[in-house]
């Protein structure tokens, strides 16, 4: 999966599903996403939600980004990744 921001920058691979799925959802009941929010997660084509690889990482880009809020695969939800994201 790949996205287009308008930034310009591309972002592929597939622990975008899950904000991609949000996104659509959201669209298509008029509702909105929680401002400042990261999302990451791998979704399958019969819509269960999977844990993601490199979580550190993408804490940190969250953080850095201002994001306040960050919604993740139960299975991702590690003490360390949290401890991490709160207190780098």
């Amino acid at each position: 999966m790949e996205y287009k921001w308008k930034s310009g920058h591309n972002k592929s691979g597939p622990s975008g599903g899950v904000a991609a799925a949000i996104c659509f959802m959201t669209m298509a009941m008029n509702k909105k996403v929680r401002p400042k929010t990261a999302i990451t997660g791998r979704i399958s084509l019969k819509g269960v939600v999977t844990e993601v690889s490199s979580i550190e990482p993408k804490f940190l880009a969250a953080k850095q980004a201002g994001m306040e809020h960050v919604l993740l695969p139960e299975e991702n939800h590690l003490e360390e990744a949290i401890d991490f994201c709160f207190n780098y």
